[in-house]
């Protein structure tokens, strides 16, 4: 019975036989990590909408200025101990942090200063511990493994994507916010023992295998160098000297333009539509269900196939001109019914193939890139420009009209997809 299931995996998702155990060791941690985080985030949506929407800027203003804070002190750690234990250490601290909003939130839910917190906090925790998963999972598999499995293995972080919000959509009137974090905090620290194994099997079949017989023959200071983490500081000084990393730190500014500018349309919509915050949690957690399910067959079944027919390439501008679209169509129809579709495309986009393809960019770097430089992007770069295009959004919006913020998108969109072309073409050169 194991043999046949064993076959079947190895012919669905072109799995060689000593590499399916590995493929759910992998599958399986983004399942937790993303189920933990989607059951976060519909409450999340909810504290900001509660706050007031025209505070959302001040919350990711906040969410950068604390990238200050974490990034020096986890730069600092991080190049004291070895990456096999950062994972450990990081999930350890963050469940703390979790179990302390838990403790907060159920004496005083209303506390809107506490749910503004929480909303920096997770976004903060978001780009972090999903960045911090992708960065070890490149560690893992070699860039031809890479290639071939990072789009089955999006299913997981989508089917983690939809187990997460129905859970939160399910359980927030019967267990309320404290509730829901405990359980968030449980899912999360069960990934451990999934990241110790991959350890493991990253040594005998994985990159390391290469890499032990490199550093065999290097000196015993390489060998520690390479089993530490440079820190995000010395991964923003790779993305200034490196074309190839410039291009996706651009790449990802446009992707935060596109998703900041539909946000708040999102948090405009909902708050007028829905007054009731359960109501805004339920509705928060059903779209995030939805989207999930729709990415979930595509990356299974489909985003690897189009990788090798069409390349990295097709993945990476098929987003863009998706919203390009999308943002086309609420410039003509600002409605909720249409933003609602357009949100469930952008995100089903954005993590059944925009996410795989820039996962696989960073496979074709060498180590310390897909550390160090990877978390700079994912954090830095990301969080300071949702804070650039949430104030462009917030200053428009005192001036003018929504259909006129819809096509500066759709303007940055094609900025988008050009860059996109781009760095694809230099990821096929490599």
């Amino acid at each position: 019975m194991i043999n046949k299931l064993q076959h079947i995996f190895e012919h669905l998702f072109a799995l060689k036989a000593h590499e399916t155990v590995a493929f759910l060791g992998g599958f399986f941690t983004l399942f937790l990590v993303f189920c933990s985080y989607f059951m976060l985030r519909p409450v999340r949506e909810t504290f900001g909408i509660a706050g007031g929407v025209d505070h959302l800027s001040w919350l990711f203003t906040a969410t950068f200025c604390a990238m200050f804070l974490v990034v020096p002190i986890f730069g600092f750690i991080s190049q004291k101990i070895k990456k096999t234990n950062l994972f450990i250490y990081s999930t350890l601290f963050c469940s703390l942090v979790m179990l302390g909003f838990t403790i907060s939130l159920y004496y005083n839910s209303g506390n809107v200063w506490v749910g503004r917190a929480f909303f920096v906090w997770v976004s903060v925790y978001n780009l972090f511990v999903i960045s911090l998963t992708w960065s070890f999972l490149a560690e893992v598999f070699t860039k031809e493994q890479a290639q071939r499995l990072f789009g089955p293995l999006s299913a997981g972080a989508s089917l983690g994507g939809i187990t997460g919000p129905l859970i939160s959509a399910f359980l927030v009137e019967k267990v309320g916010y404290a509730g829901l974090l405990l359980i968030s905090t449980a899912l999360f620290l069960s990934t451990l023992f999934l990241w110790l194994f991959l350890v493991h099997w990253r040594s005998d079949f994985g990159r390391g295998k290469d890499m032990k017989q490199n550093l065999h023959t290097g000196t015993e200071t390489e060998k520690e160098k390479s089993e530490t983490y440079s820190g995000i500081w010395i991964g923003l000084k790779l993305i200034v000297q490196s074309p190839y990393l410039r291009q996706i730190a651009v790449y990802a500014i446009f992707t935060s333009a596109g998703t900041t500018f539909l946000y708040y349309a999102q948090a405009r919509l909902v708050q007028a539509t829905f007054s009731n915050p359960n109501e805004q949690t339920q509705f928060f957690s059903i779209m995030d269900a939805v989207v999930q399910t729709s990415s979930i067959l595509i990356q299974m079944f489909v985003t690897a196939r189009i990788a090798k027919k069409f390349g990295v390439t097709f993945l990476l501008v098929s987003l863009p001109v998706m919203m390009v679209i999308l943002f086309g169509l609420l410039g003509i129809f600002y409605c909720f019914p249409i933003l609602a579709i357009a949100m469930i495309l952008r995100r089903v986009g954005e993590y059944a193939l925009a996410r795989p393809a820039r996962e696989m960019l960073f496979s074709a770097v060498d180590e310390n890139s897909r550390f160090s430089a990877k978390n700079a992007i994912d954090t830095f770069v990301y969080r300071g420009s949702d804070a650039f295009w949430g104030w462009i959004d917030t200053l428009m919006n005192n001036l003018v009209q929504p259909p006129v913020i819809m096509l500066l998108a759709l303007i940055l969109s094609c900025l988008w997809a050009i860059s996109g072309k781009k760095i694809g073409k230099r990821y096929d050169e490599l």
